[in-house]
């Protein structure tokens, strides 16, 4: 409740939260029910409200009439951006929950809220109104879980116009979690010797959009890891960008054995600079 001022505390009453997203401050009523199978009491999903103002809480339907207070310009930006590139691919690949992923991307774009946070965040915004999607835990959580690695390698294929150039490059990602079994000791520019998540992108060099990301282990760092990444998205011209970590006789000798483009810094001790 830090984060919350007191000129808002004071709405506060029993069976009433208080959230604050960005600047703005909303009122859930919470709400429960009895679960005859379980033989207990369990939570809902709470009630939204309104905004809490400083003159006291604005209710979700009395603003003109029927309508509520929603944010919009973000949504509608996001929206616009994926109406001609990433939404008629997954049209195509997800027909049944393309709108789902959709608005849930767009959401965790705006706020990078948990799961169980998402639905409030919905409630606050234009899609709400446009889309009949829940967000509620579970239906994100079953949404997720439908998404076949298969269709979202096809989706992102789709995204890469065939006979095009695409740019490669991959970073590192460190956490000392030990519940991600793909954290692996591994190489990186910044020589941190942390577990890691190598991320593999690929870019459009024409339409400067991404088109492809992939997450591997954080040790896999050769070439012939890259070519078969390659060959799983179907490129056929490709330049790859790497760090002068990569730099070495051995790998430029397997970039050029598996025809590979490739853009690599040399080291300043090199002896090919003059």
């Amino acid at each position: 409740m830090n984060d919350i001022p007191e000129w808002a505390l004071k709405f506060m009453e029993r069976g009433v939260q208080i959230r604050n997203f960005g600047n703005r401050y909303y009122v859930y009523r919470t709400r429960t029910k009895w679960d005859k199978e379980k033989k207990k009491t369990i939570s809902l999903s709470p009630e939204y409200i309104g905004v809490v103002t400083r003159g006291g809480i604005v209710k979700r339907n009395s603003i003109s009439g029927t309508r509520g207070d929603y944010e919009y310009g973000n949504v509608a930006l996001l929206y616009a951006m994926a109406e001609k590139t990433l939404l008629p691919v997954l049209k195509q690949v997800f027909p049944y929950t393309y709108e789902g992923i959709l608005v849930y991307v767009i959401l965790r774009e705006i706020l990078p809220l948990p799961m169980k946070s998402v639905r409030y965040l919905l409630e606050k915004t234009w899609l709400s109104r446009a889309f009949k999607e829940s967000m509620t835990p579970r239906s994100i959580s079953l949404m997720l879980s439908s998404l076949s690695e298969e269709n979202m390698i096809r989706a992102m294929r789709s995204l890469t116009d065939k006979g095009e150039y695409v740019l490669m490059d991959s970073t590192a990602i460190f956490s000392r979690s030990v519940n991600i079994p793909i954290l692996e000791l591994g190489h990186n520019a910044q020589s941190i010797h942390v577990p890691q998540i190598n991320l593999m992108m690929l870019f459009s060099s024409s339409r400067k959009e991404p088109t492809f990301l992939r997450i591997i282990p954080g040790s896999i760092r050769d070439v012939f890891a890259t070519k078969v990444k390659l060959d799983m998205v179907r490129v056929e011209r490709c330049i790859i960008i790497t760090d002068k970590g990569l730099f070495s006789a051995g790998n430029v000798k397997k970039l050029r054995k598996e025809y590979l483009s490739f853009i690599v810094p040399l080291r300043r001790n090199s002896s090919l600079i003059h």
